[in-house]
């Protein structure tokens, strides 16, 4: 459903947004809106069905909200996706 280089550009953003993030940033931080780095990380895969969409938006904002978040299984989803579209796995 992606190819290898749209995932690996989802793990990047969701890693940079992750690491910059930190509980109480939009309140101490003008203008940063959490919605706004989901969106970023996840718009790579502004193809997927509406539904997955969501999903991995979902996931993208708790991988970066949880520093404890089990990253593991969203980047094992995005393989299966790039497998799904016929790409090297």
């Amino acid at each position: 459903m992606i190819d290898r280089a749209n995932a690996e550009e989802v793990v990047y953003r969701t890693a940079v947004s992750a690491f910059t993030y930190y509980p109480g940033k939009e309140a101490s931080d003008p203008g940063y809106v959490l919605d706004a780095d989901v969106a970023w990380c996840s718009a790579p895969l502004i193809d997927l069905p509406a539904e997955l969409l969501t999903e991995v938006r979902d996931t993208i904002r708790n991988l970066i909200t949880d520093p404890l978040a089990d990253r593991r299984g969203f980047i094992g989803t995005l393989n299966r996706l790039v497998q799904d579209a016929g790409g090297a796995g």
